[in-house]
């Protein structure tokens, strides 16, 4: 299991295909590099090694699938935040 961070500096837990949020709960699918909701929305992406949302990306869509249960947080704390380039967000996952 790794832990990355969101471009403002919050962790995620990543396994295999799998995001959590740093309390534990089931955020997205990883799709060839993007991330998608149980129902098959974009959500996000990586941009480098962080997490973020890519406005044009944003009509994308995949077979949606089954939500994940929750599993154990991240006790690891924000990171400093990065500068968010033109045409990219905050990953909200």
């Amino acid at each position: 299991m790794e832990i990355v961070y969101s471009l403002g500096g919050r962790p995620f837990k990543v396994d295999g295909d799998r995001i959590w949020s740093k309390s534990g709960q089931y955020v997205r699918k990883v799709v060839e590099g993007r991330f998608f909701s149980a129902n098959g929305l974009y959500l996000g992406e990586f941009r480098g090694d962080r997490l973020a949302y890519k406005r044009s990306n944003a009509s994308k869509t995949r077979a949606g699938h089954i939500a994940r249960s929750k599993r154990s947080g991240t006790s690891r704390g924000n990171r400093a935040a990065r500068t968010v380039p033109a045409g990219w967000e905050e990953f909200h996952g």
